[in-house]
């Protein structure tokens, strides 16, 4: 799986949370210290996050970090992990 098509399911896992917590692009922007277009861009999958925002959006959203993976990365037991 590319790395866009990654970011693509992230992005969209974080615009459901901020929908699921009825916030706008303008009220999380603020929250997390970056502009609408770059958030708008986190949600669209056409920029890469970083591990740090990954962790910052978790924060806010009250989540382990690893509930934006759910559905991306599988483990395997005696595989290791795979990329779906």
């Amino acid at each position: 799986m590319k790395s866009i098509q990654i970011s693509k399911l992230i992005g969209v896992k974080i615009r459901e949370e901020r929908e699921n917590h009825k916030m706008s692009l303008r009220q999380i922007a603020a929250l997390i210290g970056v502009t609408e277009e770059e958030l708008y861009q986190f949600e669209c999958g056409n920029t890469c996050i970083d591990v740090d925002s990954l962790f910052v959006f978790a924060r806010l959203f009250n989540l382990d970090p690893i509930s934006f993976m759910h559905g991306i990365v599988n483990v395997n037991i005696g595989a290791g992990n795979t990329v779906h």
